[in-house]
Formats: structure tokens, sequence, C-alpha cells
């Protein structure tokens, strides 16, 4: 546990020190990525109080109250890093901004759970797929939307921004995601959560999978996010890896599961070909 939480730590490092590189306002992202933390501890803190589905292991090394404080950094750098992507897929409109976003969190947070379980890092009382409750997953989502939503709206609103008003999300994105929760419990997940078949799940999720990839393939999705985003994203996407061979033995529905959410991100990578590199031997200047 103690390497895991150190490499946690140098992650999140590393994505704050290029993060505020490469951002337009490094204090402005810097600001939102405490505010994200802060706002991530709160709705955490509340949902562990409040309902009870979840508790997080003994062995993380610093808590503050029910969630490790590891925790509640990784939160702003997962979304934080969705957004990044959301803003070459959709760059314009607060609403389709937060659907691509939530989207995102959705296939991260469908991937990070199972195996975070499966390690032992948190438990869930209800049952789902490979220990994970639906609404599990769905928390990620519509937290991170929220986040999405307010930020954009802030963004794309006329007149001088005033930073200061990204302090909102402190109560829009617990508040709204613990009302989704409650809307999306009470309205479907209390009556139908049962155990889901595994091959099932493991199946349409190869085929969304593969759908996606050829969709992201056809409309050369890639050359609209920068190939630094999706870089910053392999070491985490590694360290689950090693989770994932350290921890799972012979569990092969869950490689086949964790497999299914590779395909999609690598049709976003662009990578430069060596003749593409390079200036035209012909007399043109033009580079890539």
């Amino acid at each position: 546990m103690p390497l895991f939480e150190a490499c946690c730590w140098a992650i999140v490092l590393f994505f704050l020190v290029m993060g505020a590189r490469r951002a337009a306002s490094a204090p402005r992202f810097l600001f939102r990525f405490v505010l994200v933390s802060i706002a991530a501890w709160i709705g955490e803190q509340s949902c562990i109080e409040i309902y009870r589905f979840y508790q997080y292991s003994p062995r993380w090394s610093l808590f503050v109250g029910h969630v490790p404080l590891l925790v509640a950094v990784i939160w702003p750098a997962v979304i934080l890093s969705a957004f990044e992507i959301a803003d070459g897929l959709a760059p314009r409109g607060a609403a389709r901004f937060s659907a691509v976003c939530g989207a995102l969190i959705l296939a991260d947070a469908s991937l990070i759970e199972p195996v975070s379980v499966q390690a032992g890092l948190w438990s869930w009382n209800e049952p789902g797929l490979f220990g994970v409750p639906p609404i599990g997953v769905l928390g990620w989502v519509y937290f991170s939307a929220a986040v999405a939503f307010c930020f954009r709206w802030r963004d794309e609103a006329a007149g001088a921004p005033r930073v200061w008003l990204d302090a909102a999300i402190l109560v829009a994105a617990p508040l709204l995601t613990h009302l989704a929760l409650l809307a999306t419990w009470w309205g479907a997940l209390r009556w139908i959560n049962r155990p889901i078949a595994i091959w099932t799940a493991v199946g349409i999720a190869w085929a969304l999978s593969v759908s996606i990839g050829w969709v992201s393939l056809r409309r050369r999705l890639r050359d609209r996010v920068s190939l630094v985003t999706m870089l910053l994203r392999v070491p985490p996407a590694l360290l689950f890896l090693y989770l994932l061979l350290r921890h799972s033995g012979t569990n092969w529905p869950l490689y086949a599961w964790f497999s299914a959410f590779v395909p999609p991100y690598l049709t976003l990578i662009a990578l430069p070909s060596a003749t593409a590199a390079l200036p035209s031997a012909v007399g043109s200047d033009r580079r890539p």
C-alpha cells in the first residue's frame, strides 16, 4: 500500500505540473484543482455518512473523516484530464461539454472501480458487477458532469470572468450529485439492483468498445485531442494494470472487462509519423 500511494502522489504531482504549464492561466488551473478536490471530499464524506453504501480499506495511510486524503486529491486529476479530452470533442456548449465529460468519466470509473475493489482499496455493500453496484459508477458520473457544467458555463458567460464564482461547485456539485443519486436509486436501481451476468456484461462492453472505436476512427477524433493529453493518462493506466495483474489471479472476466476500455482511448492517440515530423523535401516548409 505505501508503494501504491507513493505512485499515486507522483502521478498527481506530475499531472499538476504539466497541467499548470499547459493551462492558459496556471493560477486558475491550480485553484480549480483545489476546488474539485474539496468538493469531491464533501461529496464522498456526505455519501458515506448518509447512505453507508461503501467504505474504504483502513490500509490507506491518511484519512479526513471517512475518505482517504489521497482519494480526494486523485478526483480532480481524473476529472480535469477528462475535461481536456472533452475540450476537443465538445468545444462549445456547457450541456454538451458536461455530457461528454460524464461519458468519459463513466468509462474511467467502470474500469477503476472493479480493479480497485478487487485490490481491496474499498468495498461496496450492494451487489453489482465485480462487486460494484451501478450506483457506484454513476456517482462518479453525476459529480463530474456537475463540475463540468458549472465550470464551462462560467467560462462561456459574458463579461469579465470572476474566478471566485468557480467556488460555487463546493455546494452545487455535491448537491446535484445527491439529487441525481436519490432520483436514480429510488426511481430505478432500488428495484432492479441485482447481480449482473459477468460474461454478458463483458460482451456488451466489448461491443460498445468496438463501436465507439470505429466511430472515433471514422470521424478522426484523434485530430481534436492533444497527444500530450492522452499520454498523461498512460501512467495511471499502467498503475491500474499493475493492480489488475497483482490482485486478479485467474479472474479472466475482469481481464476481459479491463481490456474492453482500451481500444477507444487508443483511437484518440495521434502519433506523428516519421515523415510528417520532417519538412517536405520538395520545397514546402509547412510544419505538421
